[in-house]
C-alpha cells in the first residue's frame, strides 16, 4: 500500500491519497470524508487531467 500526503504536512488540513493492494485509490480529506476510485476510474481521471479536460 502506498500513501501520499497532498500537502506534505501530517494532520494539517491535508488530503491523503492511498493506493490499496487491489489497485483502488482512496482519498481521505481533512474531515475524514473518503472517496474511493476503482483502478479503472482512477485511470480515466488521470487521462482527463493529462488531456486538460479537468
Amino acid at each position: 500500500m502506498k500513501e501520499v500526503m497532498m500537502c506534505g504536512r501530517r494532520n494539517r488540513c491535508c488530503p491523503v491519497w492511498t493506493q490499496q493492494d487491489d489497485g483502488n485509490i482512496t482519498i481521505t480529506d481533512d474531515y475524514d470524508g473518503i472517496v474511493v476510485f476503482t483502478k479503472e476510474q482512477w485511470e480515466i481521471m488521470k487521462e482527463k487531467i493529462v488531456l486538460g479536460e479537468i
